[in-house]
């Protein structure tokens, strides 16, 4: 799970919870502070990487995060799915 908005929001929301880290978008132009920022579930690392990469705006670093996220979680269930259907005829 992710959110994107404003930082205070977020943190009057979400500090305290230990799900979730609330983060400062790493963006030149917020250097004095932060209104927006991004929450993501500890555990979804993968989802981090992958809205921190498209958040800066860094499309090499957007594509290996995705396609790390898809090799991890989407193949395993396409390969499942694809033996299943063999399976059955």
């Amino acid at each position: 799970m992710a959110a994107f908005g404003n930082g205070s929001e977020l943190e009057s929301v979400l500090s305290g919870n230990a799900r979730f880290a609330v983060e400062p978008l790493p963006l030149p132009r917020m250097r004095d502070g932060w209104v927006a920022g991004l929450a993501v579930k500890k555990e979804a690392d993968d989802l981090a990487k992958v809205l921190q990469a498209a958040a800066c705006g860094s499309l090499l670093s957007f594509v290996a995060a995705t396609e790390a996220v898809v090799q991890r979680n989407l193949e395993p269930r396409l390969s499942a799915f694809a033996r299943a259907t063999e399976a059955a005829g």
